[in-house]
């Protein structure tokens, strides 16, 4: 009967038998290990597939109903006598990751490579080095004598696994859709920017006519009145003048 590897067998098989390449300890489970994202992302697009280098990019922002291809981050080497089981780890499927598992066959040597949808109603970061996919091993009771392409490596560009240009449901359609309604809203934003701006320089103005004119009209009272006064008391009238010009200008801008 087949046997799942624990811990302590999964780091000898990777270490001394060459099972992961590059091995991370960190990544290393009770009886699994995570496998990281790789630098090839290649995204299902309407004018065809584009590959993206996530090495350079870091990171790529998944958007809702788009369908892309990852490669894992180590190359794997399933000897004859063992299988590997794969599943998403929960954290992503919990974001709204769909990816549908599968079985690494003996004999098997290169990367991994994950097709991954974007079935949330939000963009999803799929980040260099980030651990995505979960991996179990098992021990055969016996060595498979069928191994995968006789053990032959997958990692040229020329072998990557073909990917559909559009998705069962036009779900690239409907992403190209969202994209659009997203520019629009963008752009709507920023008019109502524009426009908030240009209120706020009116309203500016405004109050600087409103302030201007009731000034003249005070100081034109203040100077009939003054000119009728005694001279003992216009000192004060022109003090009582400044302060209640000092007042009303204080009064606007707390407003």
């Amino acid at each position: 009967m087949a046997r799942t590897l624990v811990d302590s067998e999964i780091q000898d098989a990777a270490t001394m038998r060459g099972l992961i390449t590059p091995f991370d300890p960190a990544r290393l489970k009770g009886a699994s290990y995570d496998f990281r994202i790789g630098d090839t992302l290649i995204l299902a697009h309407p004018e065809g597939l584009r590959g993206v280098s996530l090495a350079v990019q870091r990171s790529f922002s998944l958007q809702p109903g788009q369908f892309c291809m990852v490669a894992s981050l180590e190359k794997i080497k399933v000897p004859s006598n063992m299988i590997g089981r794969l599943s998403l780890r929960s954290f992503h499927q919990l974001r709204g990751l769909s990816y549908s598992g599968g079985m690494i066959d003996p004999g098997y040597n290169g990367l991994l490579f994950f097709p991954l949808v974007n079935i949330s109603d939000s963009a999803i970061q799929l980040t260099y080095q980030d651990a995505l996919v979960t991996c179990e091993f098992e021990y055969l009771d016996r060595e498979a004598t069928r191994l995968y392409k006789e053990g032959e490596e997958i990692t040229k560009p020329q072998q990557t696994p073909p990917l559909p240009a559009r998705l069962p449901y036009n779900v690239l359609d409907l992403s190209n859709r969202i994209d659009g309604l997203n520019e629009l809203c963008s752009q709507i934003r920023n008019e109502i920017r524009k426009l908030e701006t240009a209120m706020g320089v009116t309203q500016r103005i405004q109050e600087f006519v409103f302030l201007g004119s009731l000034a003249a009209i005070v100081a034109a009272a203040f100077l009939l009145l003054f000119a009728k006064l005694p001279p003992s008391l216009q000192p004060l009238v022109a003090s009582a003048a400044i302060i209640v010009s000092l007042a009303l200008l204080l009064f606007r801008r707390s407003k």
